[in-house]
């Protein structure tokens, strides 16, 4: 008879928790490890378990500051944290229970195993965008708008204020064209830190548009250009980014910022990014094409509303 878990903290295929049977582990990150469920009905399920807590604030991977790895900062500085993988995941589960949409994961139910967190989540149909990269099979430029729609709606409606984490992986594209976003980090009160993925947010901020050009801007080009060894060379800059970089030097957060100077002129990458849309993408990253084609800063998009409609300008045009 399959053994109950609750009095380990491990989860083993054949356990039984919730009503549910653990499948086979199919996913596993810094912060947690995902499972597949079943009921003998044939309902399927996911569940997210925390790794285990430790009081040690170098724990929990948070000093792997890769580019593609989540990490931990706070007071803008990356860094160590003293954020626990329980609490990390704690914050995610808020949103989700409070967000109820059809673009957020339902919470069915959570839990602790001995002093591990879980949630047991709906399972959602469809691929992550990730996986419709590595396939060479991406999503249409009609389905990222309606990705950026829904990021303005969850956050216009209060719902997902900024989802933290946007990156390919925590992505879902339905079988329908619909779009479900997973593991959002907006839950984590500033003042404890926050946790992202640089190659997506290399300006460490709450701020989910970057990341969307990032990975629009890999769907069309098949390039992460947020990388340890980025594929293009330096750019030359204009003085005002050189003073740019030197702010966020100062508040230690130039570290993966910097990585945007390898940044090329978006129109060259693919005969399907046109340079109208490239002046919108790098507005996103707050970047501009200046005189004699010096990178610069811009101010950026005050909102969804103003860089959705360039966008489908941009593309229309």
């Amino acid at each position: 008879m399959p053994k109950m878990t609750r009095g380990t903290g491990r989860l083993n295929p054949g356990d039984r928790l919730d009503g549910y049977t653990v499948q086979e582990p199919f996913a596993s990150g810094g912060q947690a490890t995902l499972f597949r469920l079943e009921t003998a009905y044939g309902d399927r399920a996911l569940i997210k378990l925390a790794r285990g807590s430790a009081v040690d604030p170098l724990a929990g991977g948070t000093m792997d500051v890769g580019f593609a790895v989540a990490l931990q900062f706070r007071t803008g500085v990356v860094g160590p944290s003293w954020l626990t993988p329980n609490q990390i995941l704690d914050a995610e589960i808020a949103v989700l229970k409070a967000g109820k949409d059809s673009a957020l994961p339902r919470v069915i139910s959570t839990g602790t195993l001995v002093d591990r967190t879980y949630v047991l989540l709906e399972e959602v149909p469809g691929k992550t965008l990730r996986a419709c990269m590595d396939d060479r099979d991406p999503p249409s430029f009609d389905w990222f708008l309606r990705l950026g729609e829904t990021l303005s709606r969850l956050q216009k409606s209060g719902r997902l204020p900024y989802h933290g984490d946007l990156k390919p992986e925590n992505v879902i594209v339905t079988p329908e064209g619909g779009v479900v976003l997973l593991d959002p980090t907006s839950g984590i009160l500033a003042a404890q830190g926050r946790v992202t993925t640089p190659r997506y947010y290399p300006l460490l901020t709450p701020d989910d548009r970057p990341a969307f050009a990032l990975m629009l801007i890999e769907a069309m080009t098949g390039v992460a250009l947020i990388q340890d060894d980025p594929p293009y060379p330096v750019q030359a800059v204009s003085p005002v980014f050189e003073a740019w970089m030197a702010g966020l030097r100062a508040m230690g957060r130039e570290r993966f910022a910097r990585a945007l100077r390898h940044i090329p002129r978006l129109e060259d990458m693919s005969l399907f990014l046109s340079a109208d849309l490239g002046r919108v993408l790098l507005r996103a990253l707050y970047l501009r094409r200046g005189e004699g084609g010096l990178l610069g800063v811009d101010p950026g998009y005050p909102g969804w509303d103003d860089f959705l409609a360039d966008l489908r300008a941009a593309q229309e045009g």
